[in-house]
């Protein structure tokens, strides 16, 4: 399924971005996660959804595409440059994503590096 046929064309999509944060009464504040979906207007049902969170990774607080799903690769495509923006904006240099839940020739194609170590995707940031 894709936005042209649920929403009459992908002109209506929209991506939603949901921060969660948490910290102790008093205490800093810290980023948990950001949820991006991409949904056609007034629809309850996402096309794509991405899971993003922070952890450090080779030293440095990074951002983590822990999960990247949906059925139409131009969807996920969607998601992948609004999160590339995003880390453009706040000085992240690479995306790194989980590679378990992916096809390799789509990461591939998208540029990405996979580790032979770890079941991680690398790739830099365009600027």
């Amino acid at each position: 399924m894709n936005g042209d046929w649920i929403s009459g064309g992908r002109e209506n999509l929209r991506v939603l971005i949901d921060y969660k944060g948490s910290g102790f009464p008093g205490g800093q504040m810290q980023d948990d996660l950001l949820l991006f979906s991409l949904r056609p207007d007034a629809s309850p049902n996402p096309l794509a959804l991405a899971v993003v969170n922070f952890p450090p990774i080779r030293g440095k607080r990074s951002l983590y595409i822990h999960r990247l799903s949906g059925e139409a690769p131009e969807d996920r495509d969607v998601l992948l440059d609004a999160i590339e923006a995003f880390a453009r904006r706040q000085g992240y240099p690479v995306l790194y994503l989980d590679v378990m839940e992916q096809e390799m020739s789509y990461l591939y194609s998208r540029g990405f590096t996979v580790s032979p170590d770890c079941p991680i995707a690398a790739r830099e940031v365009r600027r």
